[in-house]
């Protein structure tokens, strides 16, 4: 089968796992999500299953990581501290997304929940 690379990028395509991984992710976030600011677990999610594998295959520390991903995902000078649960969903998907397509592996989700 034939790969095809992004023309922009040079990276190829996530894969089918890495899609059904982020359908999973979306899934879970909406089920959680309600009106209110982001939750603990979600908090405890992106800096355990986000920002460590990124920061891990980086060498890049994890605030420095954290800062990345608010810089291309987020208003400047907006905080994550300051985003509803549902806002917050988004940006998770958004930096795993990212990751996924830097070709960096992200835990399974069924892990975390599993702890």
């Amino acid at each position: 089968m034939t790969r095809y690379k992004d023309i922009k990028t040079g990276h190829e395509p996530p894969s089918r796992a890495a899609v059904m991984y982020l359908c999973r992710l979306i899934e879970y976030w909406r089920d959680l999500a309600t009106a209110g600011s982001r939750s603990s677990c979600q908090n405890r999610f992106y800096w355990k299953c986000v920002i460590q594998p990124i920061s891990d295959s980086t060498g890049f520390g994890g605030p420095e990581v954290h800062d990345l991903m608010k810089h291309k995902f987020l208003c400047p000078g907006s905080s994550t501290t300051e985003l509803t649960t549902q806002e917050f969903s988004t940006y998770l998907v958004q930096c795993q997304a990212w990751a996924a397509g830097q070709g960096i592996s992200m835990p399974d989700i069924d892990d975390f929940l599993g702890e």
